[in-house]
């Protein structure tokens, strides 16, 4: 997700976007988030834990995925942005799944 009304687009700048990620994947997932220049990528298997950096101590406040809704808006709190749900770029191998994933991403 982006913060302008755009599609969000698949490149951008990490050192001047204002940027939030949420991968799911069978067996881990993550989020990657970014503003002013800083960075926070936050992974998850059996055991939480930093991919890289993490900035903006995202580590202690990551919750289960069912409560992704609530690190969004904490981060969004936290420092001033707001992140354009209808603009959210979904990229997805399974098929016909985009509106549902989209209605989800809308209730966040």
């Amino acid at each position: 997700m982006d913060v302008v009304p755009r599609r969000a687009p698949s490149e951008f700048d990490e050192a001047s976007s204002s940027r939030f990620h949420l991968d799911i994947y069978l067996e881990e997932w993550g989020v990657f988030f970014c503003h002013a220049g800083r960075s926070s990528r936050i992974r998850v298997t059996d055991i939480v834990f930093v991919h890289g950096r993490d900035d903006f101590q995202l580590l202690g406040v990551t919750p289960q995925l069912k409560d992704i809704g609530w690190l969004l808006r904490h981060v969004e709190t936290t420092n001033g942005v707001r992140f354009l749900r209808e603009h959210a770029d979904v990229r997805t191998n399974v098929a016909s799944i985009e509106p549902a994933v989209r209605s989800w991403i809308a209730s966040l």
